[in-house]
């Protein structure tokens, strides 16, 4: 097959939405769904958080580009760890492959598909290169960092460098500039203080790609959260997507929930309040934790969201 005539990358530090975003994103019938190619489910870059740039090794770049022309195949990632997964897993060992590559699969063979959505929060350190070798519009989701390390904390994700450190390009490109990365104690056991270092160096990064190409945008998680179904009709807009009764419904049944948070075993359940979304961060973190994440993050949130990015006066 040809390449997809129009790719949007949909990016962001993991746990901002990426997902839920993506699924909106998706819901015309024009438009195919692919899930993180970045990620270890992907089709076999050498790394998680893969590098990509005009000067990259030939072989990742090769493999975006078989990827793009329908000519890969995603693997498959067991995971028995949890209980919820077990029946896909059976599925996986029995040769059928993963969902994303389900979802690869439907956007090649599917007609009437001439859009790409590309969901992959693992993908952000490739979006400049995807937009500018590959023509992609991107958009890019923050999220405020304790909001972030909240999300991370409640399911119990510690961020491993690993991926970061094997790729020197990556540190002499961008995470050398970040504020405190060069200090940073990468095997220290304490999760706030290693999730916040994974959300300024991939948020800082992120800024940087936007800084200097005017027509990548983001948006913040908070600003959608507050208003989802006006803000979405804004961004499907600027993607030149086609908005519909059925989005806005199904905006609307996902968002306008009693639900503020789900167990914290289910890390992808979207049916939630999301305006609860917004201020979670102050109630689950504790006044340390929070401290923490303000030391390691430093000015980053205020220059996002103002004077008033730390405003926890109704703890």
């Amino acid at each position: 097959m040809s390449k997809p005539p129009n790719i949007i990358l949909l990016t962001g530090p993991p746990r901002s939405g990426t997902t839920f975003f993506g699924k909106v994103l998706a819901r015309p019938s024009n438009v195919a769904y692919i899930r993180e190619p970045f990620n270890i489910n992907g089709p076999g870059f050498p790394q998680i958080y893969q590098y990509l740039d005009a000067d990259s090794p030939a072989a990742p770049e090769a493999l975006f580009e078989k990827m793009l022309e329908g000519d890969v195949k995603f693997r498959s990632n067991v995971r028995w760890d949890i209980p919820k997964r077990w029946p896909s897993n059976l599925v996986k060992m029995l040769g059928l492959r993963s969902g994303c590559h389900y979802h690869y699969l439907k956007a090649k063979y599917l007609p009437g598909i001439d859009t790409w959505l590309i969901k992959d929060p693992i993908g952000c350190f490739s979006a400049e290169y995807i937009h500018r070798c590959h023509g992609a519009k991107v958009m890019v989701i923050l999220r405020h960092p304790a909001a972030f390390v909240s999300s991370m904390k409640r399911v119990k994700w510690k961020f491993d460098f690993s991926p970061w450190l094997a790729q020197p390009k990556l540190i002499r490109d961008h995470l050398q500039e970040i504020p405190g990365w060069s200090e940073f104690d990468y095997l220290c056991d304490n999760p706030i203080e290693r999730n916040s270092m994974q959300w300024l160096c991939i948020t800082r990064t992120l800024l940087k790609f936007l800084s200097r190409n005017p027509d990548m945008f983001y948006v913040t998680h908070e600003q959608v959260s507050n208003n989802p179904v006006p803000e979405f009709s804004r961004i499907y807009e600027k993607l030149g997507l086609e908005w519909s009764e059925s989005v806005e419904k199904y905006i609307r049944s996902h968002t306008e929930s009693t639900e503020i948070s789900p167990d914290s075993g289910d890390i992808h359940n979207h049916v939630r309040s999301s305006k609860s979304l917004v201020t979670r961060w102050m109630h689950d973190l504790t006044t340390s934790e929070i401290d923490t994440v303000r030391r390691v993050t430093g000015n980053a949130a205020e220059e996002l969201y103002g004077s008033t990015a730390w405003n926890i006066t109704d703890r």
